[in-house]
């Protein structure tokens, strides 16, 4: 391999594994402000009475973020995800992988679309959006 060969193959990995920290960040990011604005339910909101025993944050413990596959488990769960998942899914993002954020919930596309007074139609969206505007100013500290 020649010299420039290598100063070449150098940079080349030092773009990629600044990238796949970039991907980390946003994901990380994106992940987290979805679960945060993932609306709890609340029965003194509803018009209707709750079931006897419920208990609201099923939509927020169902948030999954995985590599290469969408994870489709459900649970009953209603304590919010554990976040120590979110990061050892993320430390092991290469650049050839994609990361996936699911929630199978039946209702989590009506919660979406607005169906809750506690959270704005496509907060899903926007939790992205402000993890990316969030992730950029990580990243941009880091890089100084």
């Amino acid at each position: 391999m020649t010299v420039d060969e290598q100063i070449k193959a150098a940079y080349t990995n030092k773009v990629e594994k600044n990238l796949e920290k970039a991907v980390r960040i946003v994901a990380l990011q994106a992940y987290t402000n979805i679960v945060i604005n993932t609306p709890v339910g609340n029965p003194d909101l509803w018009q209707s009475p709750a079931p006897e025993g419920y208990v609201g944050g099923r939509a927020r413990a169902n948030w999954n973020i995985d590599i290469n596959t969408v994870d489709l488990s459900v649970s009953d769960s209603t304590e919010e995800p554990d976040t120590s998942k979110a990061l050892g899914v993320t430390a092991r993002y290469k650049m050839s992988d994609t990361i996936y954020i699911s929630n199978n919930l039946p209702y989590i596309q009506r919660l979406n679309d607005g169906w809750s007074s506690q959270a704005p139609a496509n907060f899903v969206d926007a939790s992205i959006m402000i993890g990316s505007r969030q992730a950029k100013q990580i990243i941009k500290r880091d890089v100084q």
